[in-house]
This record gives structure tokens, sequence and C-alpha cells, in this order.
């Protein structure tokens, strides 16, 4: 019912698909003979296991059903256009174990990569435009270090150079991908700021490909350098980016722990965290690569915890400052609804030359187009193309099609 109603008003649908490991499954859908879950009882998220022909057809059957139900065609019950195959799978010991102890970067690639192939062709087999993905953590060149298992991580540009060599090797095919970058620090809301500061100092946040040990935000144009690279492209296009999980918190925290715990009240937050995912769109819409980028999360909820809230909507249903700028931010109307939230952005600039330089709306920008190139990645903004950022006209009278559009 939930994919019926979502498709007849039109809404693109993306699913993730993955699965909680349960005693009760066939011991050849999981790892389970390779000791994968022994003594494992946190976050028991499972990986696939295709290296045999009882899991590969159970894998197959389950995407063919999936594909052939939600293909879009006449008589099935909706249409899902992309498939995120597991979570955060850099995170392997949290979300996709192979075996009891971790295993080298070439063996896990060799895994999960047959599993993402094999959803292609089941879901391909129903409609040609369906998409799969791989999903990453906002890590990049180094592993991860805040799951359970630290150890057991890898770095996602390393998974993501060993897919691609992996796939055109075997014959290439259209995969796409899906990182979560949220600021270094989920709970931070002054979002550029902790990663120009601390992610800066301490975890070598920089805006270089090839050294940056995060992908936030801040530096997402390294994804689009990266993919842009001839040897990473599809059939000689870059890959499809989709921003399946991101989101900027109001609770008014600078980053872990409760020595970083602002006096910002309710209210700056929400102006801190509008003004965060103004910078996050302007970003992304530039960006070639990025196909889709849905905000996480409409709702705040206490599951994730007090520290966390990326909701347009706080526990008790109010709406925050941030519902409205996200609701126009596409339109014509958006730099009507973000401009007044720009005050509200702080940063420490880094030249190259080893200083830096703390920046605010009084002192150093006037626009947001200004602050895109936060990490000096090289990445021209400087044409920006104000209809891929606002595409949509809401009220009347439209313009022509052949006028240009000028918030």
């Amino acid at each position: 019912s939930v994919v019926q109603t979502y498709s007849q008003r039109e809404m693109d649908i993306i699913v993730v698909v993955y699965i909680h490991y349960d005693a009760s499954m066939p011991d050849d859908m999981t790892y389970k003979a390779f000791g994968a879950w022994d003594g494992f009882d946190v976050n028991p998220i499972a990986g696939y296991n295709t290296s045999n022909e009882g899991g590969l057809e159970w894998w197959a059957a389950t995407m063919e059903f999936l594909a052939q139900r939600y293909s879009g065609a006449a008589g099935s019950k909706g249409y899902i256009s992309t498939y995120v195959i597991g979570n955060e799978v850099d995170f392997e010991g949290d979300y996709f174990r192979i075996a009891k102890e971790h295993q080298p970067v070439d063996t896990f690639v060799e895994e999960y990569g047959r599993c993402l192939r094999i959803a292609d062709l089941a879901v391909k087999k129903y409609n040609p435009d369906i998409q799969v993905t791989t999903t990453l953590t906002h890590s990049w060149v180094e592993p991860g270090n805040t799951s359970n298992f630290n150890e057991r991580n890898y770095s996602p540009k390393e998974i993501l150079e060993k897919l691609n060599a992996k796939s055109k090797r075997e014959g290439d095919f259209n995969w796409g991908i899906a990182p979560h970058p949220y600021c270094y620090s989920l709970p931070a809301t002054r979002m550029l700021e902790y990663d120009t500061d601390e992610g800066y100092k301490d975890y070598r946040m920089t805006g270089d490909v090839e050294t940056s040990s995060f992908l936030t935000y801040s530096n997402l144009e390294i994804l689009a350098q990266f993919l842009d690279r001839e040897e990473n492209k599809f059939e000689g296009k870059a890959r499809d980016v989709f921003l399946t999980e991101s989101g900027v918190s109001s609770a008014g925290y600078y980053g872990f722990g409760a020595g970083h715990k602002t006096a910002d009240d309710e209210e700056l937050s929400q102006s801190i965290q509008a003004a965060m995912i103004a910078y996050t769109w302007y970003k992304a819409s530039q960006l070639d690569c990025v196909k889709v980028y849905a905000y996480y999360r409409m709702y705040d909820i206490k599951a994730e915890g007090e520290n966390f809230r990326p909701g347009l909507i706080d526990y008790d249903g109010n709406k925050k400052k941030s519902f409205e700028l996200w609701k126009y931010i596409d339109t014509q109307k958006s730099f009507e609804y973000s401009m007044k939230y720009i005050q509200y952005i702080s940063y420490y600039d880094n030249d190259g030359s080893g200083e830096r330089t703390f920046l605010t709306y009084l002192n150093g920008f006037t626009s947001y187009l200004d602050i895109l190139d936060t990490f000096h990645t090289g990445y021209d903004f400087s044409d920006f193309d104000y209809q891929k950022a606002m595409p949509v006209w809401v009220g009347d009278p439209a313009p022509a099609p052949s006028e240009p559009l000028e918030p």
C-alpha cells in the first residue's frame, strides 16, 4: 500500500535492502557457516551469501520478486526506481559480515560485488531503468572509526576503486553510489565550522580526493572529481550518486561530548540548521553526478538520541525553521527562504598556506555561492546553474520555458 500510494503520487521511491540475521534462516543464505555470527549480538544485519548455489538463488529470488512486483509495468503494484544494497557496507563488522574474522578488502569486494551484480541482473530483467547502488559511510580515504567494530572497517575510496576494477574486469554494469555525507560529527549543528576546525585539525579532512579522511558536504565535490576520472566512469559517464541518508542536527551541538555543548538556544540552533541545509542543497545541485538528494529525516525520533535531531519536525510535531526552507529550496523562492539564515554560517578558511581564518557572514561572504568550495578543492562553482538548483516553479504565472530563471 505504501509503494502503490507513493507511486500514484508520482513520488520517486528508493528502497534500502538489508536483512536482519535470524537463526531460522537457511544457513546458505548468510555467512553463518563461516562463523560470521559467532558471539555477535550488536546490530545483527547480515551479509547476503551468494558464494553458494542456494544462497545465490535466495538472493536472486528476493530481488526478482521485488523488481517484478514494483516494476512499474501494467498490473504491477507500483514502481521502485532504485535499490540500495545493504547499509554502510564499509562498516563490515556492523553491517555486512562475511566471516568470523575480518577479511582482506579484496575478499570482501569479491563477496559484496557479486551480490551487487546479481541484484542488478535480477531487477533489469523486469525494468532496464531500475538502478542498484552500493552504500557507504562519510569516511573516505581512511576506514571510519565510529562503529562498534572499528578494526573491521574499510576505506570507502578503496572499496569503490576495487568494485570498479572488478566490475570492468567481469563486464561493467551501471551501479551507483549512495554515500552518507553527514558532518564529521553527526550531532554537530555548526557543520561547516566543525568540519573545518575539529575535522581539519584532528581527522585530516582536506579538499584533496587522495588525502581526505572524510567525505562530508563540506568537501562533497571531491567525490564528483573522483567519479569524473575516465577509469571510474561507466560507458563514458560518471556513475550516479544517490544522497539517501544525510542531514543536519538541530541539537545545538558543536560536536561530540558534553564539553562541546554550546549555549545555543533552540531558535539559534534551528536557524543554523536551516543555513546548513541550504548550503548542502546548493552544493549538491551543482554536482552533475548527484541524481537524488533525499534529506534525512522528516521527523526527529528519540531512538536516535537527544544529540542527533536532523528532523524538519521535532518530537512534538512542531515544524522547525528548516521545514519551510526545505519546502521551497528547489523553487524560484529558494533565496527568499535561505538568505535569512546565511548570517548563521561560520567556518575556518584554509587557503593552503597553513593559516586558517575564521569567517562569518559579516566579514567574509555575502552569498552561499561564495562558500561552496569550502575546502578549496578546485571544483568550479563559479558558473552556478540556477535551473539545477531551482527547477520547480510554484504559483502563477510561470515564465515561458525560454525565459532564464533569475532568482
